[in-house]
């Protein structure tokens, strides 16, 4: 499957994620729909457990080709962020009624989910990969410096390090302003910045049910995430 990237233009490789991610009868769709999906068992790598699934195999192709394009690029096209951005979220959605609808023990079609959920996360994370860090401006200098002297906590680290404690709703409501004025300056163009579409798809990849969690604070991180999820959607799909 790796020297089959080769043979599809980039405009190819938007046109399979056009058709997996928002057409009906792709993917996605299918999953909606309730096509059933089982987890390969054995020694396999995690793509290999899904290799018998041939539209998964064309969305790699895709990604792989689109990756490959982005590098060096400084600016990328909103809509491809948007078409990614609703592509997670949908994704989300799936896991997320999955996990309302059955408790633990999990059967092996919400597992699959959620090993689904993961692979693709970690390729569109890929996608965005600069692999090099950006020009840093003056002002992107004195932020970092702002940032270390005044200590302003991170929200996504306090999840990950700090999750058996209180949300920080303070960092959370920092970000949220953050992301409110990205969203105005971002508003009626048709570009956004490299560095900034990667650090928006970190956003997903948080800690929000991890289910060692009290139910509470499951409950309120679920709202949080919903509220940041609509506010990065306008900002990557707004006009």
């Amino acid at each position: 499957m790796e020297e089959q990237h080769t043979h599809i233009s980039e405009m190819d490789a938007w046109n399979i994620l056009k058709k997996h991610f928002q057409q009906s009868g792709g993917l996605l769709d299918q999953f909606e729909q309730g096509r059933q999906i089982h987890l390969r068992l054995g020694s396999y790598a995690p793509f290999e457990q899904y290799a018998h699934i041939q539209e998964l195999q064309q969305v790699k192709i895709a990604v792989t080709v689109i990756q490959a394009s982005w590098q060096g690029k400084q600016m990328l096209p909103k809509w491809q962020i948007c078409l990614i951005w609703r592509a997670i979220r949908r994704v989300d959605a799936l896991v997320q009624h999955a996990d309302v609808l059955h408790k633990r023990p999990f059967p092996e079609q919400v597992l699959s989910l959620y090993h689904l959920q993961a692979i693709l996360l970690t390729w569109l994370s890929d996608m965005l990969n600069e692999n090099s860090e950006p020009d840093k401006s003056p002002e992107w200098l004195i932020h970092d410096v702002t940032v270390h002297l005044r200590n302003w906590k991170s929200f996504g680290i306090s999840l990950y390090f700090d999750g058996f404690g209180p949300i920080d709703h303070v960092a959370f409501e920092e970000l949220m302003q953050a992301l409110a004025v990205l969203r105005d300056i971002w508003r009626g163009r048709t570009v956004i910045p490299h560095h900034a579409a990667w650090l928006l798809g970190i956003i997903p990849q948080l800690s929000w049910r991890n289910k060692v969690f009290p139910a509470e604070k499951r409950r309120q991180l679920r709202g949080m995430q919903e509220k940041l999820y609509r506010l990065v959607d306008e900002c990557v799909c707004g006009e």
